[in-house]
């Protein structure tokens, strides 16, 4: 009994856990052990971010391929990377102020949503492409909107108030 009720806990909150930020088509691996990086991965990781904490390390599949997913905080960017088995960077999902977005970005927001506050902004990287993912309020609504760095926002979603606050599942440390 005591398993069905676990397993009917994380069966509920696993699709939550990474809908922000996770690209198209990305799945979380389930697994019930530890998932070890390969050296090169550790590796890479520490050379790119010395100071960084490791909070979480996983297998992500996504574009029908597995990735070594490092979940880390450095100071108060929270930050994703997903890795290649020989260490190579394959995506790199890092939290943004709202504050410190780039001006032509925020100019695009202000243009589309006048009355939009910004709650939350991630950057995310795949190889030379860059996007930033947007949490919005404006009036009553969320809006997830997905914007490329020059500043032409590609996708734009309304999301739940549940949706919101699971995408902010941590704290903001701004």
């Amino acid at each position: 009994m005591k398993a069905r009720t676990i397993l009917l806990v994380v069966a509920f909150f696993l699709p939550a856990a990474g809908c922000f930020g996770s690209p198209a088509g990305a799945q979380k691996a389930s697994s019930d052990k530890k998932v070890e990086a390969p050296k090169a991965v550790m590796t890479a990781f520490h050379k790119a971010y010395p100071k960084a904490e490791i909070k979480n390390v996983g297998l992500e599949t996504t574009d029908s391929a597995t990735y070594f997913e490092i979940e880390s905080v450095d100071g108060s960017v929270r930050r994703d990377i997903l890795y290649t088995e020989n260490g190579s960077a394959f995506e790199i999902e890092e939290s943004v102020s709202p504050g410190d977005l780039p001006a032509n970005i925020k100019k695009a927001l202000a243009a589309k949503y006048p009355d939009g506050e910004l709650k939350k902004a991630e950057k995310i990287s795949r190889g030379d492409t860059t996007q930033f993912e947007i949490l919005l309020r404006n009036h009553k609504e969320s809006v997830e909107v997905t914007i490329d760095a020059s500043g032409k926002i590609l996708s734009q979603k309304a999301v739940s108030d549940e949706d919101e606050e699971s995408e902010g599942d941590e704290p903001d440390e701004d």
